[in-house]
């Protein structure tokens, strides 16, 4: 009998699957009378279907509602064919209110998750875009080198070039830098670290939200910080600034003068207390393998 009744469970399911997805297309269409008619039907048998979750939202006319299905979905049903047009919606509805570094934190998700996507190649252009219209530039060109090693037949350099002239940004040229072997085969690690992390597998679970762009502007100065490097050439300080902040973590150059010398120094974030900047030591440490030292900002 209980093998009965599961059988008869998979096969409404595979119906409604079925029937769900060609409301669905009909949608897309611009034909909505049928997905209207049958969505209360839909949610009162199939509650928790990841598809009647997005045929919901895409019926929803209130922009704030739909977002808020969309991340019920996501968080949810994370591995479900509806996900990825889940974050591309939300992405898009953030980009089209002037969250740009919102839309590009659900962008991101793109790259991380779901990089089979048929979405992924306007998702890392909205991206690239957000960051370079939020006056991210450099974490936008950092990125750009990063999807590059991910997604090797996409041709990440025309989008950049094309973003920029329709912004009219002109990009500067960079000065060439000397720069030691060692920080090279360190810089080269992290953007491997960051690819690797962006490659991992969808969790079954989702924790909402996911780790944003900080900004040192936003922090409110604490005791203590993270110092992760110290050099005697502002661009190289530069260079691992950029490359930390690209990988989600805020970092800032500061001057230093040591023994009649000026020094360029790397610090990361602002903690209350020493025992939190430790333990965000670790975590920079677990992540991207960046040596570094607990100091006081007095």
């Amino acid at each position: 009998m209980m093998r009965i009744l599961i059988i008869l469970l998979l096969v409404c399911n595979l119906f409604a699957q079925e029937g769900i997805e060609q409301l669905i297309e009909n949608i897309q269409l611009g034909k909505t009378e049928d997905a209207l008619s049958a969505l209360p039907a839909l949610e009162r048998d199939f509650p928790n279907h990841p598809g009647v979750m997005y045929l919901a939202a895409l019926l929803e006319t209130d922009g704030d509602t739909a977002r808020e299905q969309y991340q019920q979905l996501y968080k949810h049903h994370p591995n479900s064919e509806y996900s990825d047009d889940a974050v591309m919606k939300i992405a898009e509805y953030y980009y089209a209110a002037g969250l740009y570094i919102k839309s590009s934190e659900w962008t991101k998700r793109m790259a991380r998750y779901y990089a089979r996507s048929e979405h992924i190649d306007r998702a890392v252009k909205l991206f690239l875009n957000a960051l370079i219209i939020s006056g991210s530039k450099d974490t936008a060109f950092y990125y750009s080198k990063v999807f590059k090693k991910q997604f090797p037949k996409m041709d990440v350099d025309t989008k950049l070039s094309q973003l920029l002239n329709e912004l009219e940004i002109t990009p500067t040229e960079e000065e060439p830098v000397e720069v030691v072997e060692e920080n090279t085969a360190k810089g080269e690690g992290i953007l491997n670290k960051i690819v690797e992390t962006l490659s991992s597998p969808v969790p079954d679970e989702l924790e909402l939200p996911m780790p944003s762009f900080p900004s040192n502007k936003e922090e409110v100065k604490q005791p203590f910080s993270l110092q992760v490097g110290a050099y005697g050439e502002e661009a190289n300080a530069d260079h691992q600034s950029s490359q930390l902040n690209a990988a989600g973590f805020s970092a800032r150059v500061e001057l230093k003068e040591s023994n009649s010398r000026t020094l360029y120094v790397v610090k990361i974030g602002y903690y209350s207390d020493r025992m939190m900047a430790k333990v965000a030591g670790q975590e920079l440490m677990s992540t991207l393998g960046v040596d570094n030292i607990v100091i006081s900002n007095k």
